[in-house]
């Protein structure tokens, strides 16, 4: 894993800058597993880790004042701060992308469910925003999506197409930060489509290698 590297290949002479688009930042929601991990580090063969990349900026499209975690994160770690809107989280407030990769994590939440019972979280949305910054910058960096796509196919076609098309890496799964796959086929080195789970063609990854120890994810 080359962390100190962009995707040119060329030694980063500062610490990654993330940035974290998510639905709620609530105890055990998925913004908070994946979230915290970058701020508080996790617990990895035995000892405490930290990633070396700084979480940085953070958007929250539904705060709930009883539940909601982001505040209190950003009191105990103040080099990540909230913005009001998806582009001002990636540009930091600026005119232009700032940081070096975006984690987008859309699942939890109050959403509207259609007639076949899909929880229509706006991930297609969040990324079609997350897009308009690369594309009005003139560059674009890795983003993760957090579970599938979209619940509709087209959308989630089309958020594969401008990954494509802007190229940059783009990576979906759920929670795979720290998560285990004990099926067989998901041993070091096999690969996979991703065709009927994640909603898009001809994209693969590869499987996660056995885990040594199990860790709680969302």
């Amino acid at each position: 894993r080359n962390w100190g590297f962009n995707h040119k290949g060329t030694a980063m002479a500062k610490r990654p800058k993330v940035a974290a688009i998510v639905t709620v930042y609530h105890k055990y929601s998925h913004a908070q597993h994946i979230v915290d991990r970058f701020l508080e580090g996790y617990g990895w063969n035995s000892r405490h880790h930290h990633p070396p990349m700084d979480l940085v900026s953070l958007f929250v499209d539904q705060v709930n004042p009883e539940n909601d975690l982001s505040a209190d994160r950003a009191r105990r770690f103040p080099q990540m701060k909230i913005y009001p809107t998806i582009a001002d989280a990636l540009t930091l407030g600026t005119s232009s992308l700032a940081v070096d990769g975006v984690v987008l994590v859309g699942e939890h939440g109050n959403y509207q469910t259609n007639a076949k019972g899909q929880r229509q979280y706006p991930r297609y949305e969040f990324f079609k925003q997350i897009c308009a910054v690369f594309r009005l910058s003139g560059r674009s960096v890795p983003v993760f999506n957090d579970k599938h796509l979209s619940w509709k196919w087209e959308w989630a076609k089309e958020m594969y197409d401008l990954s494509r098309e802007l190229g940059f890496g783009f990576m979906a799964g759920s929670s795979p930060d720290d998560c285990c796959r004990e099926h067989a086929d998901a041993r070091r080195g096999a690969r996979g489509s991703l065709r009927g789970h994640f909603g898009a063609p001809h994209v693969t990854v590869p499987a996660w290698p056995r885990c040594r120890g199990r860790a709680s994810t969302g």
